[in-house]
This record gives structure tokens, C-alpha cells and sequence, in this order.
């Protein structure tokens, strides 16, 4: 298993969907790198914090 959500492949993916659901469940974070979000820093490899939507209306 990759220690990044960056790093996983497809397999990881398959093997691993509830893992998957709880990093994905209300991201705060993005990766810089590839795009991938998370709730967790720790889960990217170049973690920048999403923006608020209330800055957005």
C-alpha cells in the first residue's frame, strides 16, 4: 500500500474502497502535484488547503 493517496494504483483503489471513502469523506486539502484531495494532510504529497466556499459567493 502507498503511503500517499498520490501514490496508489488501481489496485490499492480496489482493494481499499472504504479506506479510500474516509480520506475523500469532506476534503480540506489538494495536492499541488496531481490534484487529488483528502481530509487529511498527511494522505498527499504536496498538500495545499482548499480555499472556502465562502470566499467564493
Amino acid at each position: 500500500m502507498a503511503k500517499t493517496l498520490c501514490d496508489w494504483k488501481k489496485d490499492d483503489i480496489a482493494k481499499h474502497p472504504d479506506r479510500l471513502a474516509k480520506l475523500l469523506l469532506d476534503p480540506c486539502f489538494f495536492c499541488k502535484k496531481c490534484a487529488r484531495s483528502s481530509n487529511s494532510r498527511k494522505a498527499l504529497c504536496k498538500p495545499v488547503a482548499l480555499p472556502s466556499l465562502v470566499s467564493f459567493r
